[in-house]
């Protein structure tokens, strides 16, 4: 039997909250939805683990934790995976109101209020779909930077060669 040579890495994560949820992402490329797991443990974490293999017995793995917030619905808590990104969803509980409170909110100002919002998740949704695009081509602009250094040393190389007197 193989052994298995394993490297531990820590992947990048962020809490997002919002109104409804807490969201952790997770950000694992190279990872597939099998290689991962969503666990929660009895005293309130959220274990967030993988492991794949790298090269025949070279394998990497990863495992962080996350505190469960007080007002999570620990029954509703999803996990989804997109395009190396782990989200895993914390839905809130809401309070309980014991009076009917209503506001009367005018039409118009209700219209304007809901486009708002509608534009706000449309530009929340606009930078992250924008800032997942550049982290898939972090490896083209690192190239590029690293091919404009060697360009610029070169240059000043050659510079300097031709000063200098015989």
């Amino acid at each position: 039997m193989a052994s298995r040579y394993y490297s531990e890495i820590d992947p990048r994560s962020e809490w997002v909250t919002t109104e409804e949820s807490d969201i952790i992402l997770v950000y694992v490329p190279g990872f597939t939805k099998e290689q991962l797991k969503v666990q929660l443990d009895t005293s309130g974490k959220i274990l967030v683990s993988g492991e794949c293999v790298v090269d025949g017995d070279q394998w990497c793995r990863f495992l962080k934790e996350f505190k469960l917030p007080m007002k999570s619905k620990v029954k509703s808590i999803e996990a989804k995976f997109d395009e190396g990104t782990l989200y895993v969803i914390l839905p809130k509980q809401l309070p309980t109101t014991t009076t009917n409170t209503s506001v009367h909110i005018p039409q118009q100002q209700r219209q304007h209020n809901e486009s708002t919002i509608g534009e706000q998740s449309n530009n929340i949704i606009s930078i992250r779909s924008c800032l997942k695009g550049l982290w898939k081509h972090k490896y083209m602009a690192l190239s590029a930077i690293v091919v404009l250094m060697l360009f610029a040393g070169l240059g000043i190389y050659l510079k300097n060669r031709s000063t200098i007197p015989n």
